[in-house]
């Protein structure tokens, strides 16, 4: 069933993908260069970490011990290659020696491995993410994306699920682009954040990429957004027909011969539907202005 979170969430920069494994095929991606001495020294080290950390027997580390032999070895081979990253981002936007961490959670084949390597800042109301363009395709080699300018609202969701979260998804309402003076492409991704489907986005991203890097910056919208009724009624109508189906289907195990619900799949087909219609209607919204400002506030930061 899909229901409206409420918008109370510890948000975190992370998502389920491999290291390695998962690791945007820079064919499609632009003309990517080949990776710099620097970029490869870091991909080298941290595939030499993944592999011996996965080899490892989880049952004989002691989680509850801090001090634990394993443990300090992973916090150590953290710490180093967030060395390395803080090397090769250094002067970027956001970059704070303190305050930049590294995006990775665990090294370990367990629940939160797989963040897409780079530096993660907090400051004032921004959440900023940074990496380079060598880390960001090496990353996503196996994926198949359109050229950066040209990426889809689907494209862009996945992008953000894959690099950014594992405990949490990431849904677009509304995919706004921008070009800038210098010929760059940023796209303003007003979003919702959630453990389930939600119908009312709350938060906004923007992807850019800026001097051979891409920043990812999350901010909450500043504004409290309402439903569109004509999308809400689209939704409830197909939603009612799935309920009308399933409610004769429980009573008398018949299925209308006019409808495979199998293959409609009506919460999925309802939710694309809706998320469709709000990405039209939404500009005819009293509530764009606001919201294009923020984004335009976002995207002008790497200015």
């Amino acid at each position: 069933m899909i229901k409206k979170l409420l918008p109370i969430m510890l948000l975190v920069l992370s998502c389920k993908t491999g290291q390695e494994s998962k690791v945007i095929d820079t064919n499609p991606v632009d003309s990517l260069k080949q990776h710099s001495v620097i970029d490869s020294d870091y991909i080298t080290t941290r595939n030499k970490y993944v592999r011996y950390f996965h080899s490892l027997d989880l049952n004989s580390v002691d989680w509850e011990n801090q001090n634990d032999s394993t443990l300090v070895k992973e916090e150590t081979a953290l710490l180093e290659l967030e060395s390395k990253l803080k090397q090769l981002l250094i002067n970027t936007k956001f970059f704070e020696k303190e305050k930049s961490k590294i995006n990775l959670v665990t090294l370990f084949d367990d629940y939160g491995f797989g963040l897409m390597d780079g530096l993660v800042t907090d400051i004032d109301t921004l959440k900023a993410y940074c990496t380079t363009i060598d880390i960001f395709s090496d990353f996503f080699k196996k994926v198949k994306l359109n050229d950066f300018n040209n990426l889809s609202t689907e494209e862009l969701e996945l992008i953000l699920n894959k690099a950014l979260y594992y405990d949490a998804h990431i849904t677009i309402f509304y995919n706004q682009k921008f070009s800038t003076e210098n010929g760059n492409i940023k796209y303003g991704l007003l979003s919702y954040l959630g453990q389930d489907l939600g119908i009312t986005p709350w938060i906004l991203y923007t992807i850019s990429k800026f001097d051979n890097k891409i920043y990812i910056i999350e901010q909450r919208v500043k504004v409290e957004l309402d439903l569109i009724p004509e999308c809400k009624l689209l939704l409830d109508n197909i939603l009612s027909k799935s309920d009308k189906y399933l409610d004769k289907y429980y009573q008398t195990g018949e299925l209308d011969t006019s409808i495979d619900l199998n293959s409609m799949k009506f919460e999925d087909f309802a939710y694309k539907k809706y998320r469709d219609c709000f990405q039209e209607k939404f500009p005819q919204s009293d509530k764009y202005e606001n919201v294009e400002k923020q984004m335009k506030q976002l995207e002008s930061i790497l200015e």
